[in-house]
């Protein structure tokens, strides 16, 4: 990280949070749904990679495993507490407008402990997309991949949630399950 941070023109520098295998099962299945494509370009923050830094957009910035210039860092007023949680996610947008760029290190990667539990989780993802929607609302430029993950949940909820009024919908409930590789599905 100190070595991007060390080029011209690099104001924040990230790379992924790697979920552990010595985790509980809900938190591991956790994880596997953030690093799965299912899940969009936010995938890229908690997936493996190759040790080759690339510059990047502001939304690949993780909270737990970044670094920013201190001086870039005051320029924009530091964190805003208007966006906790994901207060990372705007501040790297501000910078960024300054004229900064985010270098992503795929190989500079931490351990990151997702929710252990299923309302846990369902909790932190709710998160997400209300931080979203308020980014959004204060002039963020919406990345259409930003919203695969939303479409995908929703997608399942309503078909899962109809197919009791219509049983058709619940033959098309396999459908979307694909799109997020990481979970094992029987192709018999």
């Amino acid at each position: 990280m100190v070595e991007s941070l060390a080029r011209p023109g690099i104001g924040i520098a990230s790379g992924p949070g790697l979920v552990p295998d010595d985790l509980p099962f809900m938190a591991r299945l956790a994880g596997t749904t953030l690093a799965s494509k299912g899940t969009g370009y936010v995938a890229q923050r908690y997936g493996e990679g190759s040790s080759n830094a690339r510059e990047d957009r502001w939304s690949l910035v993780i909270g737990c495993n970044m670094a920013v210039r201190k001086a870039v860092f005051d320029q924009v007023g530091g964190f805003s507490t208007k966006f906790f949680p994901c207060e990372e996610m705007f501040t790297s947008f501000r910078i960024t407008r300054q004229g900064y760029k985010l270098m992503f290190r795929p190989d500079a990667s931490v351990y990151h402990y997702p929710r252990a539990s299923l309302p846990g989780f369902c909790k932190q993802i709710y998160g997400y997309g209300k931080v979203r929607i308020r980014l959004i609302r204060s002039g963020v430029e919406l990345e259409p991949t930003t919203i695969v993950p939303g479409v995908w949940v929703l997608s399942l909820a309503v078909l899962g949630l109809g197919s009791f009024v219509a049983p058709v919908l619940g033959w098309l409930l396999p459908e979307p399950v694909p799109l997020c590789p990481g979970l094992p599905v029987d192709d018999d």
